[in-house]
């Protein structure tokens, strides 16, 4: 039996099915209160398991690549095929009102302007101007959104993305609500009231609420949590973290900013005329609410970008020439065309990588069990955002750098692969110097030895205490 819906809280499509794999008689049988799907691991011999969700917010961990998006979107049933080398699941489900969040945020926005982002479901209910506009006004005062709505997206941060991508998600009001790892970009301090917004939200509404991550510390927020992995789904409890210890030197790099002005738009300058400077550093990390202009000050001390007045740098004793290596937000994006192979044969051709790069990828890569003959002659755009990272991370540590800007470098990555990351990142800080976007605290108190918070147009020291509480 096909049972076909109109509803536009997905936001890419605007009509899709649900195949409700049951006789038709069983058809009442069926609640809008529970979410029963039942998962297999044809490749591990397991047998299929029957879950029930009911209201409320479920955290499902997992480490990267077991298979947390494809499970995502066999829930929200866009996965018709349903076919995952992992796991294949069968849904049973009586909703007709889904909202999902993506893990990459530039997946889900479609609008020239925050105005056109809000209105694009309120469009498709048929709904009139007068109307649509009151929708929206609800729906950015529920959200809180503090946004100028006439501003083009692409001008918002990851995590400002994230919270237009939510309250969007929200806008019709969905009975369940799906999360692909979505609060990966957000200060700890918002992310914090997502979530108590989200508990809400599923108590309010009795909404399911079922969050994907990849950061094990997650599993605290849930009314159930669950673990994902490649051979089962068992309720899971959050396992204590064992904490890495090392001493961190004291370095000599310096930051000095110079009468900055910058912004992407005239009206909305993230700096204007800052004057200060700090250090020294072996390490430290940027801080901030999302849109404070993290990324921005890692775009221009890379020189990615350039001011509009004024200058920022990084200095490093008397050396008058510094070799800079800058990780974005999202790397895929920069060097998507290329294959790894030609990305490392450019950076010897510049003379910041030896011959013996690839020997040392392709042994460092097997403690992640990833086969560099494998992937090396894929475009980066082709490959999983985990592999990438990993890659790119160990090229840059090996590469004739002096400084690395990491803009949260640990995205994507489960919590085994983050802490593998860490490891890699604590052996160079003997030879390199690190400037690190990050919401994770752990990684920022066991790399960073102080932290620049940028707040209201200024860059302000956090005292140390702070940093290492």
């Amino acid at each position: 039996m096909m049972r076909s819906f109109y509803k536009p809280a997905w936001r890419q499509l605007q009509l899709f099915t649900i195949i409700l794999d049951l006789p038709q008689e069983s058809l009442e049988e069926l609640s809008v209160t529970e979410l029963i799907f039942t998962i297999h691991f044809p490749h591990f011999e397991e047998q299929p398991k029957t879950i029930q969700l009911k209201p409320g917010l479920h955290v499902i961990y997992g480490d990267s690549g077991v298979g947390k998006s494809a499970f995502c979107k066999m829930l929200a049933q866009l996965n018709q095929n349903n076919v995952n080398t992992n796991f294949r699941i069968s849904v049973i489900s009586s909703y007709e009102d889904v909202g999902m969040v993506l893990q990459d945020p530039d997946d889900q926005i479609v609008a020239p302007t925050l105005f056109r982002e809000l209105a694009f479901n309120f469009e498709n209910l048929g709904m009139e101007s007068k109307e649509i506009n009151q929708a929206i006004s609800r729906t950015v005062d529920r959200s809180d959104l503090q946004f100028d709505l006439n501003r083009h997206p692409a001008n918002l941060s990851g995590g400002e993305k994230e919270l237009v991508n939510l309250a969007t998600a929200l806008s019709t009001n969905p009975k369940l609500l799906i999360i692909d790892d979505g609060f990966a970009f957000l200060s700890r301090r918002r992310k914090n009231e997502l979530i108590k917004q989200v508990k809400e939200y599923a108590d309010n509404q009795e909404a399911i609420v079922v969050w994907t991550t990849a950061t094990q510390e997650d599993l605290s927020c849930g009314h159930t949590k669950w673990e994902l992995k490649l051979d089962e789904f068992e309720k899971s409890y959050l396992k204590e973290t064992a904490t890495i210890s090392a001493e961190i030197q004291n370095g000599m790099m310096f930051l000095q900013c110079e009468n900055l002005t910058f912004g992407y738009e005239e009206k909305n300058l993230l700096f204007s005329q800052l004057t200060c400077s700090y250090g020294p550093f072996r390490s430290f990390a940027l801080v901030g609410e999302n849109g404070s202009g993290k990324t921005t000050l890692c775009r221009l001390l890379s020189n990615v970008l350039k001011p509009s007045s004024g200058s920022v740098k990084l200095l490093l004793g008397d050396r008058k020439e510094l070799r800079i290596g800058y990780l974005p937000q999202f790397p895929e994006r920069m060097f998507g065309g290329f294959s790894l192979s030609e990305l490392m044969m450019r950076m010897r051709k510049n003379h910041l990588l030896s011959e013996s790069a690839e020997l040392f990828l392709k042994s460092s890569l097997k403690q992640f069990t990833v086969s560099w003959d494998l992937i090396k002659d894929n475009p980066i755009n082709n490959l999983k955002l985990s592999v990438t990272r990993i890659c790119l991370i160990l090229m840059l540590l090996h590469a004739r750098y002096d400084i690395l800007i990491l803009d949260e470098p640990m995205f994507s990555l489960g919590h085994s692969q983050r802490m593998k990351v860490m490891e890699q990142l604590r052996d160079s800080m003997s030879r390199k110097h690190f400037v690190i976007i990050s919401h994770s605290d752990y990684l920022v108190r066991s790399i960073c030895d102080a932290a620049l918070v940028i707040e209201n147009e200024k860059l302000l020291l956090l005292q140390e205490d702070v940093i290492h509480a």
